[in-house]
């Protein structure tokens, strides 16, 4: 009798188990898709000549600049909200893993980058276009980082520099 309760819940463990495994990756795909996430709009503009000027001794000039503007604060939106929501769709279920997108760099209205996470020190950088009115990833580059926790010396010269001021 004890063998066969035994089995029971052998069995409603495993049940349990393989029950509870796609609902933690549908889980994982809505936090993906709904998370949040940072949307910029990138826009270059040509360099002002006070600036160009301060680069006048070097031999590779920058002839523009590259300003990141938040989606809700930029005059041109380039892409509209839907298809950012597609873009996090894409990211979310179309991948074996989902990407967990940190930000959203929109460059045009058919090409977006995205720095996504894969999980705790892994992240990924997604460039995607548009083609045929479909979203569709081009390109990805994986990236490891570690987190940079400051170190006894970074905490000492804090602190001389709150004490005394800035040294020079």
């Amino acid at each position: 009798m004890n063998r066969r309760k035994n089995k029971i819940v052998a069995i409603v463990f495993i049940v349990a188990l393989l029950a509870s495994y796609p609902t933690v990756q549908i889980a994982r795909r809505l936090v993906s898709q709904y998370g949040q996430a940072d949307v910029f709009v990138v826009i270059i503009k040509p360099m002002p000549e006070r600036f160009r000027a301060a680069f006048s001794r070097g031999t590779n000039v920058p002839r523009t600049i590259r300003e990141s503007v938040r989606y809700e604060r930029a005059e041109e939106k380039l892409i509209s909200a839907e298809d950012i929501q597609s873009i996090r769709e894409l990211l979310a279920w179309k991948a074996s893993r989902p990407y967990r997108p940190d930000v959203l760099e929109i460059h045009s209205s058919t090409n977006v980058s995205v720095v996504a996470r894969r999980d705790a020190s892994h992240s990924v950088c997604i460039t995607l276009v548009k083609r045929e009115n479909k979203w569709v990833i081009d390109s990805e580059s994986f990236a490891i980082y570690e987190r940079m926790e400051k170190g006894v010396m970074d905490r000492m010269t804090g602190l001389m520099i709150r004490t005394f001021g800035q040294m020079r």
